[in-house]
C-alpha cells in the first residue's frame, strides 16, 4: 500500500481532478444508467427488509429489458450510508442530488485506483516514460475520463479488468484470472470475448498450466456466479405478490448472455454496420493517438546499466524482458538495413484487443460503452510508441537525460556531435585492429542499440537528410497527437452538458415551484386538499408527470426533494411533490390530474394547436367540473449540435455582450432574440456552451392551473398503465 501511494504523481491528480471536475460540470445521468442510480437511491433511502418492502424500489416499477446485478449499487451505497447516518438534517439540501454526485465520487475513484494500477504496471513492464505518455494520451482525450464515473455496467467491468491487465503485465496470472472471471459473472458477460485470447496467451507462454486454468477458472468464476444468484435472487425475485412459474433463483448475466447472442434481442434497440466500431467508435474515443500504434513495435534501446532505459526495479533491459522474444528483423525497402520490430506489445495488448473489437462487430446493436476495456488499452500501445521514439531519438525520458536530470527526448546539438565524434573514433580504431590481425581490409561494423535510430539506419548522404531529420525528431509526434486531441475537448464537453434536459427540466421545475416570492404557486396549491402540518397550517402537496424523455435524459430518484419544504423553517405550510412516470396516459389525462408536466415538444405544440394560439396553453375540464388552464412556463433545451463557424463566433459576440450587460443585471437584447429564434420562444442568458453547440427546445415544463376555483379535485393515486404516482415527502 506504502508503495502504491508513493509512487502517484502530478498527472494522475490531475487525472482525477479531471474525472472530479467531469462529475461537477455534467452532474445528471442517462437512462444507460438508470438502473445502477436508482438501485443506490433505493438502498440508501429505503429499506430491503422485510421483502415486501422491496415492492417500493423502482426495478419493481421499470425492470428494463434485462435484469442487472445489485453488487455495484450495494457496494456503492455502503459508504454514502455511513455518511448520511452521521449527516444532521439541518445540512441536508432541498434535493438528493448531492448524494448523487457522492455516488458517482465513489465510481470515479474506484476507477481511478484501477487506472493507476494499470499505469503504474505499464510503467514497470515498459518504463516510466510509457506511464506517463499514457497519462498525457488519457489526459487529453475526453471520453474515457468522463465515463470513468457513470454508473454503467461497462463502467465496473472496466475497472475489474484494468486489474487484470496490470497483473497480466505483473506476470500474476492467477490475479488475472481471477479479475477477469468476477467481471465476467458479476457485471459483464461479455468481458469473456477479452478473457479467452489472454487466457490462450497464458497458455501459450506456459504461465499457466491447462489443468491450472480450468481449476481456477471454475472456482473464481463459480464463487462469482454464486455470490449473484444469492444476492440478485432475493432483490429481483422476493416478496413478489403475482404466482410465477419462474426460478426463484436468478443469475443476471446469464439471462443478458442469452439475451444478446441466442436471442439476438438487443437489436430492437438499432442496429449498426459491422464497421462501426472502427470507423466511428475508435476515432471519437482515440481521435488522433492511433498514429503512434505502429511505433510500439520498435525495439527498446539496450543500454548498461545506469546509463540508459531500465526495467522494473533497477534491473537492465536484458534481466527485466528475459521472458520476452527475439526481435523480429524485417526487410525495408527505403532503408538499407532491416528494420528490427518488438512483437511483445503486438502479442500482448493490440492483438486480444483486435480480436475483442472483431467478435464484438458481429452484433448488430454497437454502443460506445460495449468496448470500454479496448480504450485504455489501445492507449497503451499508443503510450509504448511515442516512448520509443523518444528512448531511440537519444533522449533519456524513461530513464535520465543529459546532466543526469530528466530530458525531454531531444539531445542538443552538442552532445549529438560528440557522439558522433567518438563513434567514428571507436569505428575507425577497431577497424585497424581488425585489418592487423586478418591481414585484409575489413568494413566497419554496423552500429549497435546504444547508438540513435537515425545513425543506426540511415547514411549520413545529403540525400537521407530530411528523412534523417523527420527520424531525428520524430518524437514530436507524441505532443502533436496530444495537441490535436485536446482541440475537440471544449466541443465534447458543451455537447454533454447540454444532453441532458430532463435533469435540467426537474431542477427547473424545483427552482419554479420552491421559489420564496412565487405568485404563480398560490394559484396551484389551492386546488389540492392537504393534511394538518406541524404549526397548523395544511401542507400542500403539487403533482408532477415526468414524460419518457424527460425520464431518460437525467430524472432519476436523486433529484427528488427530501421531505416537504416548509417556508418558515419547517414549520407551518410546506410544499410536497408527488413524483408519477406512468406510461399509457394521453396529454387531456395528464393535464387534468397533475399540477405539471415536463412534456415533450411535440406534445407541447399540440397543445396550442388546440387551442389555436401560438404562445398560449389550452383548457380542459377538471374531474370536479372545473376549467383548467394549461401553459408552457419554460423550456429546456437539448439535441445539441455543432454549430458552423460563422455561427460560433457571432455566438461568441453575443456571449460577450451578455455577460457585459449581465454584470448590470440585464441582458442583451440581440442574444436574447438569439436564444428565442429556434427555441420556441426561450429567454435565458447564453452559456459558453451555446458559442460551440446549437441546441434546440426538447421539453416543456407545463403548468396546469385551474381558472375558476370551484372545487377542489379529487386524490388520485391509483395505478394507471402500469405505473404508480409516489409523493416525495
Amino acid at each position: 500500500m506504502a508503495s502504491f501511494l508513493g509512487n502517484i504523481t502530478f498527472l494522475d491528480l490531475l487525472l482525477l481532478a479531471v474525472i472530479l471536475s467531469y462529475i461537477w460540470l455534467c452532474p445528471y445521468n442517462k437512462v444507460e444508467e438508470s438502473f445502477n442510480t436508482q438501485a443506490t437511491h433505493d438502498i440508501l433511502f429505503l429499506p430491503a427488509f422485510p421483502p415486501s418492502s422491496l415492492a417500493a424500489y423502482d426495478h419493481r416499477f421499470f425492470p428494463g429489458a434485462v435484469p442487472r446485478t445489485f453488487w455495484g449499487p450495494l457496494l456503492l451505497a455502503l459508504p454514502l450510508h455511513l455518511v448520511l447516518h452521521v449527516l444532521p438534517p439541518s445540512l441536508r439540501p432541498a434535493t438528493k442530488l448531492p448524494v448523487q454526485l457522492g455516488v458517482r465520487v465513489v465510481v470515479g475513484l474506484f476507477l481511478w485506483v484501477a487506472l493507476l494500477r494499470f499505469r503504474q504496471a505499464a510503467a514497470s513492464r515498459f518504463g516510466s516514460r510509457t506511464g506517463q505518455c499514457l497519462l498525457l494520451l488519457t489526459l487529453s482525450q475526453f471520453h474515457l475520463p468522463f465515463y470513468l464515473s457513470r454508473t454503467l455496467p461497462n463502467t465496473f467491468a472496466l475497472g475489474f479488468v484494468l486489474l487484470a491487465y496490470a497483473s497480466l503485465l505483473d506476470r500474476a496470472p492467477t490475479r488475472c484470472l481471477f479479475y477477469l472471471a468476477w467481471a465476467t459473472a458479476l457485471f459483464r458477460c461479455d468481458v469473456i470475448v477479452l478473457a479467452l485470447p489472454l487466457l490462450l496467451l497464458l497458455l501459450l507462454r506456459r504461465h499457466l498450466k491447462l489443468s491450472q486454468l480450468l481449476l481456477l477458472g471454475t472456482l473464481f468464476g463459480g464463487a462469482g456466479i454464486a455470490l449473484s444468484v444469492l444476492l440478485d435472487s432475493y432483490f429481483w425475485r422476493a416478496g413478489r405478490e403475482e404466482k410465477s412459474s419462474a426460478c426463484p433463483l436468478l443469475w443476471p448475466e446469464g439471462v443478458v448472455l442469452f439475451f444478446n447472442t441466442v436471442e439476438n434481442r438487443s437489436i430492437e434497440w438499432g442496429a449498426s454496420p459491422w464497421h462501426w466500431y472502427v470507423s466511428s467508435a475508435l476515432p471519437r474515443s482515440l481521435l488522433t493517438s492511433p498514429l503512434l500504434w505502429p511505433c510500439c513495435l520498435l525495439v527498446r534501446r539496450k543500454e548498461r546499466r545506469g546509463t540508459g532505459v531500465e526495467g522494473a526495479k533497477g534491473e537492465s533491459l536484458d534481466e527485466a524482458d528475459k521472458d520476452r522474444g527475439v526481435p523480429v528483423s524485417v526487410p525495408l525497402p527505403f532503408l538499407p538495413q532491416p528494420l528490427r520490430l518488438d512483437l511483445e506489445p503486438l502479442l500482448l495488448l493490440f492483438l486480444p484487443v483486435a480480436l475483442y473489437l472483431a467478435l464484438y462487430s458481429f452484433l448488430p446493436h454497437k454502443e460506445l460503452r460495449f468496448i470500454f476495456p479496448a480504450l485504455p488499452v489501445l492507449n497503451l500501445c499508443a503510450a509504448i510508441g511515442w516512448a520509443r521514439l523518444e528512448e531511440r531519438e537519444g533522449g533519456r525520458r524513461g530513464g535520465m537525460g543529459q546532466a543526469g536530470r530528466p530530458g525531454l527526448g531531444v539531445e542538443s546539438r552538442r552532445t549529438r556531435m560528440s557522439l558522433r565524434k567518438r563513434k567514428k573514433e571507436g569505428v575507425e580504431a577497431e577497424t585497424q585492429e581488425a585489418g592487423k590481425a586478418c591481414g585484409e581490409k575489413h568494413q566497419p561494423k554496423q552500429p549497435e542499440g546504444g547508438e540513435t535510430a537515425v545513425e543506426a539506419i540511415l547514411p549520413s548522404s545529403p540525400s537521407s537528410r530530411p528523412l534523417s531529420f523527420l527520424l531525428r525528431h520524430a518524437s514530436l509526434l507524441g505532443w502533436l497527437v496530444v495537441t490535436s486531441s485536446l482541440l475537440p475537448l471544449p466541443l465534447f464537453l458543451a455537447a454533454a452538458r447540454r444532453n441532458y434536459p430532463g435533469g435540467e427540466g426537474l431542477a427547473r421545475f424545483h427552482a419554479h415551484v420552491f421559489a420564496p416570492n412565487s405568485s404563480h404557486a398560490d394559484a396551484v396549491y389551492i386546488t389540492h386538499g392537504g393534511r394538518e402540518g406541524e404549526g397548523g397550517g395544511k401542507d400542500r402537496v403539487v403533482k408532477l408527470h415526468i414524460g419518457v424523455l424527460a425520464a431518460q435524459t437525467g430524472v432519476s430518484r436523486f433529484g427528488e426533494v427530501w421531505e416537504k419544504v416548509g417556508s418558515e423553517g419547517g414549520r407551518g405550510r410546506g410544499v410536497g411533490v408527488r413524483y408519477s412516470k406512468e406510461e399509457g396516459l394521453s396529454l387531456s389525462a395528464r393535464m387534468r390530474r397533475f399540477d405539471y408536466l415536463l412534456a415533450e415538444r411535440e406534445e407541447a405544440e399540440e397543445m396550442t394547436r388546440r387551442a389555436g394560439r401560438k404562445e398560449s396553453g389550452t383548457e380542459v375540464m377538471g374531474k370536479g367540473g372545473e376549467s383548467r388552464h394549461c401553459e408552457v412556463v419554460e423550456w429546456v433545451q437539448g439535441r445539441p449540435r455543432l454549430r458552423k463557424w460563422r455561427e460560433s463566433l457571432h455566438m461568441l459576440g453575443s456571449y460577450a455582450a451578455s455577460l457585459w450587460d449581465r454584470g448590470g443585471g440585464s441582458m442583451s437584447i440581440h442574444a436574447r432574440k438569439l436564444m428565442g429564434g429556434k427555441s420556441g420562444g426561450l429567454s435565458q442568458p447564453v452559456g459558453w456552451e451555446d458559442v460551440l453547440v446549437e441546441t434546440e427546445a426538447v421539453l416543456a415544463l407545463v403548468a396546469c392551473r385551474v381558472r375558476d376555483a370551484g372545487g377542489e379535485e379529487a386524490d388520485d393515486e391509483k395505478e394507471v398503465g402500469g405505473g404508480k404516482e409516489k409523493t416525495g415527502k
